[in-house]
């Protein structure tokens, strides 16, 4: 019996094994720049309501989606979050 087959077929057996490995890695990664952002966005949504409250409390109660500045910072963040 040959075994160079054996040898290439172990081989190639490690390759995968490895590419398995790294993409494992990679996902691990990812996950986490996912988590890091959610995180991210919870306190962003946070400080927005505390921001809203501060307004109505003051008795002006304007619409913070129409100012932009809250579409504009969830848009950014649900870009890095598409990204990865």
């Amino acid at each position: 019996m040959d075994l160079s087959y054996f040898d290439e077929l172990e081989r190639r057996i490690k390759r995968l094994l490895q590419a398995v490995k790294n993409q494992k890695g990679e996902n691990l990664q990812a996950r986490e720049k996912i988590l890091a952002l959610e995180a991210e966005l919870k306190q962003q949504r946070e400080e927005n309501e505390a921001i809203q409250l501060r307004i109505e409390a003051a008795g002006n109660q304007p619409d913070l989606f129409k100012t932009g500045l809250v579409r504009e910072r969830i848009e950014e963040l649900l870009q890095k979050l598409e990204q990865n």
